[in-house]
């Protein structure tokens, strides 16, 4: 359970590291580390267990692999705004 934790804080901090570095107001990219997170849990956690539904399984799956990391792409190097999320 430990190197479960060390990953988890390991990679919080170079989102806020990355944060820092780009000079965002909000901490967008820990923000989105965390929601990537949170997904990640629910995807294989018995309460939801989205991988069970086809659907939610799926949308899951396409958020993580496709959006989550375009979004933090755009948040790191350049701008993430409405259009941006509505696109991807």
């Amino acid at each position: 359970i430990f190197q479960i934790w060390a990953l988890f804080l390991g990679g919080l901090g170079i989102a806020y590291g990355l944060d820092v570095w780009s000079g965002h107001d909000f901490p967008t990219v820990l923000a989105l580390s965390v929601f990537g997170s949170f997904i990640a849990y629910i995807y294989s956690a018995p309460p939801l267990k989205l991988k069970q539904n086809g659907w939610a399984g799926s949308f899951a799956l396409g958020c993580s692999y496709i959006s989550l990391p375009w979004w933090c792409g755009q948040a790191v190097f350049g701008t993430l705004d409405r259009p941006v999320y509505f696109i991807l």
